[in-house]
């Protein structure tokens, strides 16, 4: 039996971790246009941000350190 999260993991993680980065105050989630979901590790998050904004704000370029 895997007990695993869905895509958009745990609703009340996710309003928490968006009220502490964003403040309790943003415009977008307060009049609900904001949407957060959790990621498999810190490098994957950065993938999924990366296709994103890749495909639906056409950024072109991204630099990353080493390491």
């Amino acid at each position: 039996n895997h007990e695993f999260l869905g895509q958009l993991g745990t609703e009340s993680f996710s309003k928490a971790a968006s009220s502490m980065l964003l403040g309790e105050d943003n415009l977008a989630f307060k009049e609900g246009r904001g949407i957060s979901c959790h990621s498999w590790s810190g490098t994957g998050a950065l993938r999924v941000v990366a296709d994103y904004l890749t495909r639906c704000a056409m950024f072109k370029d991204f630099y990353m350190s080493s390491p």
